[in-house]
């Protein structure tokens, strides 16, 4: 899951807040914690940072806690079958994704 902040952002940074924000993902599309990848990237700046997030403690048993960063690196990107896109673009008002899967599994399939 990709967990992107965009130019503009009024609010708190995603960083600040990645424990809220991985809840209430798993909350809304009824996603099992332990079986997501979580990927923080800042869209608003030149480089093309990308971080993977984990959690000490995660639900059910306990609410998201602890977050950990760790620099993706070629060898996770491949690991992972992905590839970040350079640009975050939109359509009809809506932001595409900015990874590329490299597997031939549905979105459906992965859930």
């Amino acid at each position: 899951m990709a967990i992107i902040q965009i130019v503009g952002n009024p609010g708190n940074s995603i960083t600040n807040t990645v424990e809220t924000i991985c809840y209430q993902l798993c909350e809304r599309f009824e996603l099992t914690p332990h079986r997501i990848v979580w990927l923080e990237h800042y869209d608003e700046y030149e480089w093309d940072d990308w971080t993977m997030v984990t959690f000490r403690r995660e639900p059910p048993d306990r609410p998201f806690e602890d977050p950990k960063w760790e620099p993706m690196t070629p060898e996770l990107w491949e690991d992972l079958r992905l590839k970040p896109k350079r640009k975050l673009t939109h359509k009809h008002g809506t932001y595409q994704s900015k990874l590329i899967k490299r597997f031939q599994w549905s979105t459906e399939a992965l859930l």
